[in-house]
């Protein structure tokens, strides 16, 4: 078979999610008569994410032959990154997505326009819970691959964990007066993940979603029935609509314009513009939410001490988080989505969480999995 037949062969194996067979294509190929860099980089690029040593091989014999070529140094990074060496894939990423704007937006380019390489680097910080800037990298990738960085926040993720409390943080984070571009560019531009479900099923089941979380809040604790609830990134309004029919004074925050237009206009919902806790409306709360938000802080000790104090007696903090000691986290490893999320900044795992709760004088009451995402845990705590 001529190569050229091999690779669109491969390609189209690779197109209609036969990896086998399509790695069985490209293999071929790269033992074939001279296969050109670009071939061992894309050979690299499919192979690499299930036998990462070959990846950085492949990668290497491209690199060789075309030192500056941007994929063969993607997939190079790729691949070192999954065998644990994190220091090591991270100038190789930086210099791939400097050079190609296509790596720079792996999901969903767009226009070319759109799709722009990306030189940027954003200042170190040092963690929010403890103040230690030292650390122990844990994670290396480009969070395009899962979904579009906009041109604002970096495609080059970094994971660090804390070498004194143990928190998992993003050390170089987008400056607080970027991240409101990327959350509106993510409702405007991007209606896979970030659109409110379709009229029918998709809606009904999110709406029936945020009922059973009102009644397994109410079953645990039956005194806040009928009080004040606080939502703090409630996005189209959802769950809020069911705290509303199940009798509770709802109100809620939400960042992006779009998603509060929606909430109110075809839920009827109180939903306000804004962030936490500066834009917190005045007065206690019995209930607290947040629901896949607390990772999104820059600082989000400040945020759980702000709301701490906002709860009445009684009241009770609910709150749904990615867990790095969760199961399906553990299992998923290097490919867990969630380590690419251009918005998530900070990780706990049961540890952390716990301390952060009880710095902010909270104290965790019960604790389950969470069905709002993978890898998420729900923790309810109440004032100590």
């Amino acid at each position: 078979m001529l190569s050229s037949e091999r690779l669109i062969q491969a390609r189209a194996a690779r197109g209609r999610g036969a990896l086998g067979e399509s790695i069985d294509h490209y293999l071929a190929l790269v033992r074939g008569d001279r296969p050109t860099p670009a071939v061992l980089a894309e050979a690299a690029e499919v192979i690499g994410p299930l036998r990462p040593s070959v990846g950085e091989l492949l990668a290497r014999k491209a690199l060789e032959q075309q030192p500056l070529l941007p994929e063969a140094l993607h997939a190079m990074a790729d691949s070192v990154a999954r065998q644990g060496r994190y220091a090591e894939a991270v100038p190789l990423f930086r210099q791939a997505v400097a050079q190609s704007g296509r790596l720079s937006e792996l999901k969903d380019a767009g226009t070319p326009q759109e799709a722009q390489p990306w030189r940027t680097r954003y200042p170190t910080v040092a963690c929010p819970a403890c103040g230690t800037v030292e650390g122990t990298l844990v994670h290396a990738g480009n969070a395009s691959r899962v979904q579009r960085c906009y041109g604002v926040v970096d495609p080059v993720k970094l994971w660090l964990r804390c070498d004194d409390c143990g928190l998992v943080r993003v050390p170089d984070p987008p400056p607080e007066d970027r991240l409101p571009a990327w959350y509106e560019a993510a409702y405007s531009r991007s209606p896979d993940t970030h659109n409110p479900p379709a009229m029918g099923p998709a809606l009904y089941r999110e709406l029936m979603q945020g009922e059973a979380q009102v009644r397994r809040l109410l079953e645990r604790f039956p005194h806040v029935r009928g009080g004040r609830l606080l939502e703090v990134g409630a996005a189209f309004g959802l769950f809020l609509a069911a705290a509303g029919y199940q009798g509770f004074d709802a109100v809620g925050l939400e960042l992006a314009t779009a998603a509060v237009q929606w909430g109110t206009a075809r839920l009827g919902v109180d939903l306000r513009q804004g962030s936490c806790p500066g834009d917190v409306p005045a007065g206690d709360y019995d209930v607290i939410v947040l629901f896949e938000v607390i990772e999104h802080f820059l600082n989000p000790d400040a945020v759980l001490a702000d709301l701490a104090r906002r709860l009445r007696p009684g009241g009770v903090l609910l709150l749904s988080t990615p867990c790095l000691d969760h199961p399906y986290h553990v299992a998923a490893g290097y490919d867990d989505p969630m380590w690419s999320v251009p918005g998530h900044l900070v990780y706990y795992d049961r540890a952390t969480l716990r301390a952060a709760l009880g710095r902010a004088g909270l104290r965790e009451a019960d604790r389950w999995f969470s069905d709002r995402h993978l890898g998420s845990v729900m923790v309810a705590a109440t004032p100590v």
